[in-house]
């Protein structure tokens, strides 16, 4: 059912969370709130997918957005995600090592090799982001975008080598490219890709130098230890 406030309404209600009637009927301009009021706005924002989120004070019912965004997680959450992903990498990289090659150049496993660094790279660099208190959740730093990241890292002072464009954007580069040309999904025509064996010697220097931002960023941060 719509209502003639339905646009002003959603208006009003972009980027808020919590609200409550009364509140949403002064910030569209109602200053006498009638009960007629009160249950076109009630409608209003259950069309702009708002619910009932509980009891406030006194009788005032608080109503909530539907796409309230998720909490971001720490960067030290993001850091030790970004280590499973390593360890997990580094696990299939020793089993690839004793498989037999069908082409000299051609890795076995590559393409699920070339995803979990690729996702390695990814976490710890918003782990890093986190630790400067940038926001991960719904950005769109969600995009799995390897060069947006790295470029806005190394804005904040992030440097892994003491030159980056050779080492750490190179790595980038490359694994961005695979990416995009199939190591995630089945692609036609080939693709261009790091190596394996510098990329994983790369990344474990890597995850090094962003649990220590980390750490700095957070002092009273507790860094999982590994066996």
């Amino acid at each position: 059912m719509e209502t003639p406030w339905d646009d002003r309404v959603a208006q009003y209600l972009a980027g808020r969370y919590r609200v409550t009637v009364q509140q949403v009927c002064r910030g569209v301009g109602i200053e006498y709130v009638s009960s007629h009021h009160y249950r076109e706005i009630a409608i209003a924002m259950k069309n702009a997918g708002w619910h009932h989120a509980g009891p406030g004070c006194g009788c005032v019912v608080i109503w909530e957005a539907g796409d309230k965004p998720k909490a971001d997680e720490t960067a030290m959450a993001f850091l030790n995600r970004a280590r499973d992903y390593a360890d997990a990498a580094n696990e299939l990289f020793a089993v690839s090592e004793t498989r037999p090659r069908v082409h000299p150049e051609h890795r076995p496993l590559s393409s699920p090799l070339s995803l979990l660094y690729f996702h390695t790279v990814e976490l710890g660099l918003e782990a890093f982001l986190r630790a400067h208190d940038s926001p991960i959740e719904g950005t769109s730093r969600r995009s799995h975008d390897l060069t947006k990241l790295y470029e806005e890292c190394r804005k904040l002072g992030l440097v892994v080598d003491r030159d980056d464009s050779v080492a750490l954007g190179k790595i980038v580069t490359l694994l961005e490219s695979g990416d995009r040309q199939g190591f995630r999904y089945f692609s036609s025509g080939s693709a261009v890709t790091a190596d394996l064996a510098w990329t994983r010697e790369f990344v474990e220097h890597f995850m090094v130098v962003i649990a220590r931002e980390v750490e700095k960023c957070d002092p009273n941060a507790l860094l999982r230890r590994r066996s």
